[in-house]
């Protein structure tokens, strides 16, 4: 299925999902937290029409109730679920925790700090800390790639 044919060509679907429209992040599956999220942005835009817009285009009644009957159907929140992309958040939780345990040792008794002679070797230290956390990270997956981000023209690809 051609995405560009949902609507208009005028509104790229790729901006336009019932998560943007509603704005609801993607993980956001509790079917409670959605209409809890919904019934906050509806009143939001029944204060001010202007203050939810997507592209300069101000979001309806109409859209919003659109979107979260998308959202509370499975079936079609899927279709949306491809359309947007996850929220990413790094993996830094090693790299903080062993942070804090570097602030702790260079960190003198009862809280004094440490008088350093040599700052080369601290930034020696570091590099070496760098190249210990990257080597523990594993590899981005190769099958992800520009193809994924490939947009499918409004009128198909000729050729194909």
């Amino acid at each position: 299925m051609n995405i560009w044919r949902r609507g208009p060509l005028s509104k790229n679907p790729y901006h336009h999902t019932a998560f943007r429209v509603v704005r609801v992040p993607r993980e956001a599956t509790d079917r409670a937290l959605v209409v809890e999220l919904v019934g906050q942005i509806r009143q939001l835009v029944e204060a001010d029409p202007e203050a939810h817009q997507i592209n300069g285009q101000k979001v309806s009644e109409n859209d919003l109730n659109q979107a979260e009957l998308t959202l509370l159907d499975p079936r079609r929140r899927l279709i949306e679920e491809l359309l947007e992309h996850p929220a990413e958040t790094p993996r830094n939780k090693r790299l903080e925790d062993l942070s804090q345990q570097l602030v702790a040792q260079l960190a003198g008794e009862e809280g004094q700090s440490l008088a350093w002679t040599n700052r080369q070797s601290l930034a020696d230290w570091v590099a070496e800390f760098c190249r210990r956390y990257l080597a523990q990270v594993p590899p981005v997956d190769p099958t992800f790639g520009a193809a994924e981000l490939d947009l499918v023209p409004p009128w198909g690809r000729s050729g194909k």
